[in-house]
């Protein structure tokens, strides 16, 4: 995704505002008043990366949401070095008298803390998502079954047949939605069973559309009980 225009422009914008904020003032224009002024150029071009950052993976609304305490960290540090800088600049322009060595230490504390703070943001931003990931594979299963059930549901004409197809459908919807590793195998049973009840709609085979219905329940009624023990076994 493109890089929008508008963070740049607004950054610059600040950037200019503050610049003649600071040489409109009537102050000496000090080494640390200049330093200062760096500094928060600095704080302010940083929020391009910054941003661009946050949303690289701003595919979905979710991937933003999760973008945005990353965008939150620099934004708090921008505020923090340019208050700091202010009072550095108010009271270096007036007295004159101020040392070079105490912004310069607490620019680069802000600037470490900043980097440290953005790290551990997109390290926090990363880990939700990969468990968001992780549990959308864990529940795929469960739904697309469900979503099968309802369509194929709606479709037969057959009542005895859909009948059969609504309640192995509820069964489906009222199950535990969180497959594991311990039920993969009979998942697959019941997948494979779920095909077979497709094609007996398909050549209009009520018997045997009751007949395989009846073996699906089963198949799902074990691999609850085998999630339940599962479950308990981790607890």
């Amino acid at each position: 995704m493109k890089q929008s225009w508008k963070i740049p422009a607004i950054c610059g914008i600040l950037m200019v505002v503050f610049n003649v904020i600071v040489f409109a003032l009537p102050i000496y224009k000090t080494p640390v008043v200049l330093i200062s002024d760096i500094a928060v150029v600095i704080a302010i071009a940083a929020q391009i990366p910054i941003s661009s950052i946050a949303m690289k993976k701003g595919t979905t609304v979710t991937s933003k949401v999760y973008g945005w305490p990353i965008i939150s960290v620099g934004l708090r540090y921008l505020a923090a070095i340019t208050v700091c800088a202010m009072i550095f600049i108010l009271i270096s322009g007036v007295t004159l008298i101020f040392p070079i060595w105490l912004p310069v230490i607490v620019y680069v504390v802000l600037y470490g803390a900043a980097g440290i703070g953005l790290i551990a943001a997109e390290s926090t931003r990363n880990y939700v998502e990969e468990q968001d990931i992780r549990h959308e594979e864990k529940v795929g299963f469960m739904r697309k079954l469900y979503a099968e059930t309802t369509t194929l549901k709606r479709n037969v004409t057959d009542r005895e047949m859909a009948s059969c197809i609504n309640k192995i459908s509820e069964a489906v919807r009222f199950s535990d939605p969180t497959s594991s590793a311990d039920v993969f195998d009979k998942e697959s049973e019941l997948y494979s069973v779920w095909g077979e009840i497709k094609e007996e709609v398909k050549a209009n085979d009520t018997a045997a559309v009751k007949s395989k219905c009846m073996e699906f329940q089963q198949l799902l009624e074990e691999r609850n009980s085998m999630c339940r023990i599962a479950k308990h076994n981790k607890a």
